[in-house]
């Protein structure tokens, strides 16, 4: 009812790159390479991230920009800002960024598409555990077969060595 948080949505900004993009061979999309929104506005990224946009091609992948709530155009609330400014946290934007990616993967349909993003100094643990998991799955074949199967990587995708896994 009125005044009830819980209900209260507002209009996220993000936009969306690659939409012409191909099925792989095996007839799945690609994964979508989610970039999530700084403290300021997400236009100020979108034209600045070349890399992203060299991987997006090479992957074939859907890129996606998300802006974080409170910044640029994406304010909950409108000129109540203020009154609401304890909704400016790391697990609202989070729930805002997986319901971003729930109706992307519906919208394209791509209900089993791998989603890449990150923050580096939130994920800067997590990705080097990472690592040290690939490195540790990558010296055994089995590991191996684990980290094709998860990745679901193309029947000729060979990962013959550690260097294979580390070099995906």
């Amino acid at each position: 009812g009125p005044g009830d948080l819980n209900a209260t949505t507002y209009s996220q900004r993000y936009f969306v790159c690659g939409e012409q993009r191909q099925p792989s061979a095996n007839g799945l999309p690609g994964p979508i390479f989610l970039y999530l929104g700084n403290e300021a506005d997400v236009t100020l990224y979108l034209n600045n991230t070349g890399l992203m946009w060299e991987n997006a091609a090479s992957f074939n992948a859907l890129l996606v920009f998300a802006e974080h709530r409170y910044y640029g155009k994406s304010v909950p609330y409108g000129g109540q800002v203020r009154r609401h400014m304890r909704y400016l946290s790391a697990e609202q934007a989070m729930a805002d960024y997986a319901e971003l990616v729930a109706e992307l993967k519906q919208e394209f349909n791509a209900p089993e598409a791998a989603v890449i993003g990150g923050a580096p100094r939130a994920c800067a643990g997590n990705v080097r555990a990472g690592w040290k998991l690939l490195d540790s799955l990558g010296a055994t074949q089995e590991g191996r077969t684990r980290i094709s199967a998860a990745m679901r990587l193309c029947p000729d995708a060979s990962l013959n060595s550690t260097d294979d896994v580390l070099g995906l």
